[in-house]
């Protein structure tokens, strides 16, 4: 977090101090040449100029594409199938799919109301899109009880 953001916010001193502590030890380390520090944030507008001073190279990288949302999910759902949750009335659905070259036949039918599920949850995290699978059974089991059978794809 950055100092800055830590004094107007009238954080304890622990922070601003525990910010000094990791710079410092960034400078001793840089003095290794076979040393790589790696760090990653979802706050990037709290990080500390002086840490991202130090950075030789800064990638962004953004939400997840509706591609990658779509393999959360199928990826998600075969672990609800694996674990003896849910069963599938199919082989399942594909992990991984072209979107370009997707078609709404019948074939495709499971595979493409999930890759609209994926479409509706673009701007969603990885990491809060893969609970929703699990989510969404235990909300259904709750409503139908222990004689819970959900077919999925």
């Amino acid at each position: 977090m950055s100092r800055d953001t830590c004094s107007a916010r009238g954080d304890p001193a622990d922070s601003i101090r525990a910010v000094n502590a990791l710079l410092t030890q960034i400078d001793r380390i840089r003095r290794r040449n076979n040393v790589v520090v790696l760090c990653t944030s979802n706050l990037e507008n709290c990080l500390d100029s002086a840490l991202l001073d130090r950075a030789d190279v800064i990638h962004h990288v953004g939400q997840p594409s509706v591609r990658a949302l779509y393999t959360i999910l199928s990826g998600s759902i075969k672990e609800l199938e694996r674990i003896g949750l849910v069963h599938s009335d199919t082989n399942g659905l594909p992990i991984d799919i072209n979107v370009n070259s997707m078609g709404h036949d019948s074939s495709d039918k499971h595979s493409s109301e999930l890759l609209d599920i994926a479409s509706l949850a673009k701007g969603l995290s990885g990491r809060c899109l893969r609970q929703v699978p699990a989510l969404a059974w235990s909300k259904a089991s709750e409503v139908r009880g222990n004689r819970l059978e959900i077919l999925v794809v």
